[in-house]
């Protein structure tokens, strides 16, 4: 897992529904247990891989509603819901504008194409630098 990298849960009220997250901070947290202390102060070192648990704060950015709107899921999100990792396609239909859009980059670390709307993007406010003027 990478800091900034998408992932889903499924929908807790609708389970078809796939609600995107992107990864804030991303660590390995390793419950500890009663002999660890005693392991250390004997210099006994032992990695366990099946006890290393990923962890990542995300933070929600929403679900596609069907008629092309992202919207945030309202009802808090269970603690150990299961998270997965998006396929390219599935990253590429949630993420990329249908109309009008400019072409910015990748989206790490898959290679989909991130696009901009331009329609939202000029409501919002756009610069244009025409050698030198900018409107």
């Amino acid at each position: 897992m990478y800091r900034g990298e998408y992932l889903y849960i499924r929908h807790t009220l609708d389970g078809e529904k796939k609600v995107f997250l992107q990864a804030e901070d991303v660590f390995l947290k390793r419950p500890t247990s009663s002999y660890d202390e005693k392991l250390v102060k004997n210099g006994i070192i032992r990695q366990d891989e099946e006890r290393l648990v990923g962890k990542a704060v995300c933070w929600q950015v929403g679900y596609d509603d069907g008629s092309g709107q992202v919207r945030p899921v309202l009802v808090p999100i269970p603690p150990m819901t299961p998270v997965y990792r998006p396929k390219p396609e599935e990253l590429k239909a949630f993420i990329n504008p249908t109309g009008p859009n400019i072409s910015v980059g990748t989206i790490y670390p898959t290679e989909v194409p991130l696009k901009l709307d331009l329609k939202i993007l000029f409501r919002q406010g756009a610069l244009i630098v025409d050698g030198d003027v900018a409107t």
